[in-house]
């Protein structure tokens, strides 16, 4: 799953608490709307060129709009909507 990170903003994302502090993203909101998740589609770790490693979530909201969440340590949640 390829990340375009000029796409990404901030946002604040709610995650459904597991075996791990936060595991499943279950809503967010992104410049003041709130998103519902309907499906996780994708999970992954993603490591950058400085050896950074990012959780990436592909999702699909109600209403069917897709996005990727990009969970950054140290820069907080970011989001990327899929075209």
């Amino acid at each position: 799953m390829a990340v375009d990170f000029i796409r990404l903003i901030p946002a604040r994302i709610v995650f459904y608490s597991g075996a791990r502090e936060e595991e499943t993203p279950r809503e967010f909101t992104c410049e003041g709307v709130r998103y519902v998740i309907d499906r996780l589609l994708e999970e992954q770790l993603v490591e950058d060129k400085e050896r950074s490693t990012s959780r990436v979530f592909k999702v699909r909201v109600e209403g069917g709009r897709v996005f990727t969440l990009v969970y950054r340590d140290g820069q907080g949640f970011l989001v990327q909507e899929e075209y």
